[in-house]
């Protein structure tokens, strides 16, 4: 489809698979552009298969426990092709598992006669419009069978709202299909008989068709969350984005198109992108929308495909909205005038694997305390898209130091944001008392050995990956306001609770927030900046082969350190 002078993706999914149909297309034809909205709703319909009845299961008693929803319908007969001449219903085994974990029977609603997809929801929709007439209503099913699921919806039942709950199996999901064989009920050969049947039913009118354009979703995100959110600056200081003529040729051609509705895209979004200029505020200038928002799509990708492989739950499209308009705090003094290259940087920043390790290793001792390493995913709102942890550990127990704010790009080069300290780390007085035997000799004792410990270490893993070149960029352009803003909401919270009344375990939270931010801006600033300069000329005292290559003022935007 053309847009403006620009082409996104023209493939559509009713386009059968060839040789040149790679995995990522594969990816995104089945699971792209399906993500949990995080909507709760009364109704939820459950797709049997007897191969996933235990995992499909768990999904509703989980969900049903966080009150996603009230009422259940599960489907499938004993004559689907998954049942394998089972004697017993699939939706009856499902009850069984439910039942037995908590969830009342009244609240359960059995469809023991269908036997594929279509048939599912047909027969789910006549039981619940003897009840009511639904306009929402959520789904649980396998990852790999959602968007399926989910354009049968579109197709049949378009004024119903959908929200997708997947039902992961750690083999054919969205992010771990690739890695499986090609045997038979393997999670590659599920997800490409999928991609099959998609096509097959698009093709015969059965489901809805679309494009295979992820980047349409983070445009669509974008002008009709990120813009607003910024603007309100709900916890990122405003700015603004300056888009040329084929930005504009874009958003005005999607606007009017028929598969443009998934948000609330139109004129009033475009006049708050273009009528909405602060000259106070920093401008991200876009000379190219195409890149700027192939970009932003990968980041969005490799930045879930990362939470994913550590673990954390998350909603994907609260985690894309988070993303889209928090990325910014990471920007550098010149990025806003080159933004394509810093979305180039943090994508190689997510690429780069060089340290990741979820479990704890055995990195060294010190003393009589061994030393384990891990690493973890950067909040969304660090400047780094990784953190690295060092514990140490004896008989008496174990001390956590502060966390390193890191990112390594393609050259090699490590780049380092913070020493945070974590509020709720585990600190042992008894081991802590040891890293003091680090300030011998030294004459200006500004920095805390804890920081010293934990940066020393740190480099001692960048050269066992020969990394030698280290930069500690300048504060974020965004930091300082950034930190103005958290302020404020902390002040107002505590005052509308105290104010209101709250529950204890609110109050305090929010105490606990209150005094973590309040007033602190110049505290966080000091402690990005000079103390972070501080830390690395200390480390020279320790380790002569630590050399600071620049002339070092705190108005610079960066130091260069070879180590």
């Amino acid at each position: 489809m053309l847009l403006g002078s620009l082409k996104l993706d023209d493939l559509k999914l009713r386009e059968p698979a060839n040789s040149m149909y790679d995995d990522s297309l594969i990816t995104e034809a089945v699971f792209g552009g399906i993500s949990d909205d995080g909507r709760n709703n009364k109704w939820c319909i459950v797709f049997g298969n007897s191969l996933q009845i235990k995992e499909r299961a768990a999904t509703v008693v989980y969900e049903y426990q966080k009150k996603r929803f009230k009422k259940i319908v599960l489907c499938g007969g004993t004559k689907g092709i998954s049942n394998n001449g089972n004697g017993e219903s699939e939706a009856s085994r499902m009850k069984k598992i439910l039942v037995e974990s908590g969830i009342p029977e009244d609240a359960i609603y059995l469809d023991e006669e269908s036997i594929n997809t279509f048939e599912n929801i047909d027969n789910a929709m006549k039981i619940i419009s003897r009840e009511e007439d639904v306009k929402s209503l959520s789904i649980i099913t396998s990852e790999f069978h959602l968007k399926r699921c989910f354009l049968t919806f579109k197709k049949k039942y378009p004024d119903v709202a959908v929200t997708t709950i997947s039902s992961r199996d750690g083999y054919s999901d969205k992010y771990n299909w690739r890695e499986t064989g090609n045997h038979w009920n393997s999670g590659r050969c599920m997800v490409i008989w999928e991609r099959n049947l998609l096509t097959k039913y698009a093709q015969e009118g059965k489901i809805a068709d679309e494009e295979l354009s992820r980047v349409r979703d983070t445009i669509e995100m974008f002008l009709e969350y990120t813009i607003s959110d910024i603007k309100k600056e709900i916890d990122t200081p405003n700015m603004n984005f300056q888009f040329g003529k084929d930005g504009w040729d874009l958003f005005l051609s999607l606007v009017g198109d028929a598969n443009f509705k998934r948000y609330r895209i139109g004129k009033r979004e475009l006049a708050l992108l273009k009528r909405s200029t602060n000259k106070k505020c920093i401008t991200i200038k876009v000379d190219d929308a195409k890149d700027f928002f192939e970009k932003l799509t990968a980041i969005i990708d490799e930045t879930q495909e990362l939470f994913q492989e550590y673990g954390p739950s998350f909603i994907e499209e609260a985690l894309t909205r988070f993303l889209l308009r928090r990325i910014w705090l990471r920007l550098g003094v010149n990025d806003a005038q080159n933004v394509s290259g810093f979305l180039k940087n943090q994508l190689e920043f997510l690429r780069n694997r060089a340290f990741d390790t979820i479990e704890p290793k055995k990195v060294g001792t010190f003393e009589d305390c061994s030393i384990t390493m891990r690493t973890k995913p950067g909040e969304l709102w660090d400047e780094s898209t990784r953190r690295m942890i060092f514990k140490l550990e004896n008989e008496k127990g174990s001390h956590e130091l502060p966390q390193i704010l890191y990112d390594v790009n393609n050259e090699g080069v490590c780049f380092i944001y913070g020493v945070q300290t974590n509020p709720k780390a585990t600190i042992n007085k008894s081991i802590e008392r040891k890293l003091y035997r680090l300030n011998a000799g030294i004459e200006e004792l500004n920095v805390h050995p804890n920081k010293v410990l934990a940066l020393l270490l740190f480099f001692e893993q960048l050269r066992s990956k020969n990394i030698k070149k280290v930069v500690v960029p300048g504060l974020q352009v965004l930091s300082y306001r950034y930190h103005e803003l958290l302020s404020k909401r902390a002040k107002k919270a505590l005052a509308e609770c105290e104010k209101n009344g709250c529950s204890k375990w609110d109050y305090e939270y929010i105490k606990e927030n209150y005094d973590r931010v309040y007033g602190k801006k110049d505290k966080i600033s000091y402690l990005k900046t000079e103390e972070l300069v501080n830390l690395i000329y200390r480390l020279t005292k320790h380790d002569p082969s630590i050399e600071i290559t620049n002339e070092l003022f705190l108005q610079d935007d960066s130091v260069h350190i070879k180590i």
